[in-house]
């Protein structure tokens, strides 16, 4: 699926979102309106181009934890209208750390990933703790909780980077590079 965008992001330097709730009917479910504000250079208006679009749920950060949440949300209600929101320009551009994953969450949450991993995505193949000091190095034994034969060593930014195209093929819209308010 394409990256469905809102019109104002071509040749536009300024963006931010903006939630807010509105009711639907009395008696119905809340929906949040997003609206999207660009200003274009030299152009005095606050409000140059603006787009508003109807979400159920809107998710702030598309970290693994955002992500999932999204994610999660769209498979036990479909008919969810679901926006994710970051404010990074690409979706993994703030998160440049590596970990260590156990796989039985992400196995739950989208069966058969294994498939089609993330880009960096190594499977742990043993564990050493090496105590450094000034004249040399000596080796530790591991303790229990640091053990990790079945987990994969990922790249954070590169794994949100794929949770962000599993999303979209969920037809959850996600929009970076756009700061939100409240």
């Amino acid at each position: 699926t394409e990256l469905k965008r809102p019109a104002c992001v071509g040749g536009h330097t300024e963006k931010s979102a903006f939630a807010g709730r509105s009711a639907m009917h009395s008696g119905m479910a809340k929906r949040y309106n997003v609206m999207f504000l660009c200003t274009q250079p030299g152009v005095e208006s606050a409000m140059s181009e603006r787009e508003i679009m109807e979400y159920d749920v809107i998710v702030v950060g598309a970290g693994p934890a955002g992500l999932s949440c999204a994610i999660r949300l769209k498979q036990k209600k479909p008919d969810l209208m679901i926006a994710v929101i970051e404010k990074g320009s690409e979706v993994g551009a703030h998160i440049l750390s590596g970990a260590v994953i156990e796989p039985g969450p992400l196995d739950e949450l989208l069966p058969g990933w294994k498939d089609k991993p993330p880009a960096v995505c190594i499977p742990v193949e043993g564990d050493e703790i090496w105590l450094l000091s000034k004249t040399g190095r000596k080796r530790l034994p591991t303790p229990p909780q640091q053990k990790n034969h079945g987990n994969y060593i990922v790249s954070l930014g590169a794994m949100c980077a794929w949770m962000a195209e599993q999303a979209e093929a969920l037809e959850i819209d996600i929009f970076p590079g756009y700061a939100a308010a409240g």
